[in-house]
């Protein structure tokens, strides 16, 4: 069962590839200068360093996991991310990557976080970000029973305060000067997951429904952005596009159901339908 998000005492496994902290480690270069935010007890910041010889200079809000994390770390500031002075703790440096591995979804005001820190990336810096998807379809089928229920960890964990769409997501980025340069992510089924729900709960067409959408099988996203326009760097545009091909596509099929509904033959199968109906069931 997937249940990653939030949870402090993940190890490092690169054998799974569908888990967020690989899919960071696989974006970091060697020897590169990283600022982490929510190391947490710092399995990634000592994978930085040991594996991949980066120095990393964290902030974390908790003081005993810092106290653990900080052996692996250049400099630990220990506090709460928008309270602190960022400008004032890391003046004059700039980073390779700076990385919120599950930290934007507990603060009351990401946006305002993510403009601050972009002046400590390099010109070709990336800004790494996992967070869990609110369209889960295991939160939609919840919704449907009237349900919205916390967990100690996971797409509901009881210390979450924002909630974000791979759409809300790209909205997020390009509104504070961002550029998406790549969206990755975990995923996991409904029944797989931290809800547990009955068996036959659902009728089968609410299932397929729900389940023909990719984004309803994702857990978590993860979003590599940069302060420039780099190579490969997806836009909102792009995503747009996408989605009025989808309308499009949706547009012909329903056009090509209204004309069989409107052929001869289809009239007729129905009046036929009808009359067997009344012959039968008199």
């Amino acid at each position: 069962m997937i249940n990653e998000s939030s949870d402090y005492e993940n190890q490092i496994d690169l054998n799974n590839k569908n888990h967020s902290l690989t899919k960071i480690i696989e974006r970091i270069k060697p020897n590169s200068k990283i600022l982490e935010f929510g190391p947490a007890k710092g399995y990634l910041t000592k994978y930085f360093k040991e594996k991949l010889n980066c120095k990393i200079f964290c902030v974390e809000i908790s003081e005993e996991f810092a106290q653990t994390a900080k052996q692996y770390s250049e400099k630990m500031v220990i506090g709460n991310l928008e309270i602190l002075d960022l400008e004032k703790e890391f003046q004059n440096e700039k980073f390779d990557y700076i990385i919120f591995s599950d930290v934007l979804e507990h603060l009351f005001k990401p946006e305002k976080i993510l403009r601050d820190v972009k002046k400590f990336l390099t010109e070709k810096g990336k800004l790494i970000v996992s967070i869990p998807n609110i369209a889960h379809s295991s939160i939609i089928l919840n919704l449907i029973r009237d349900e919205f229920f916390y967990n100690a960890t996971g797409l509901l964990d009881n210390t979450h305060i924002r909630f974000f769409t791979k759409k809300s997501l790209f909205r997020l980025f390009e509104a504070n000067g961002y550029y998406v340069n790549e969206i990755d992510s975990t995923t996991a089924s409904w029944d797989n997951v931290e809800f547990k729900f009955t068996k036959n709960e659902f009728p089968e067409e609410v299932l397929k429904f729900i389940n023909k959408t990719n984004e309803s099988q994702v857990y978590q996203y993860i979003f590599v952005v940069s302060k420039t326009d780099q190579d490969f760097s997806v836009s909102i545009e792009n995503y747009k596009i996408e989605l009025d091909n989808q309308k499009e596509e949706y547009n012909h099929l329903e056009k090509q159901y209204n004309e069989v509904v409107q052929s001869t033959s289809y009239k007729i199968s129905l009046k036929l339908m009808k009359f067997l109906n009344k012959i039968l069931f008199w």
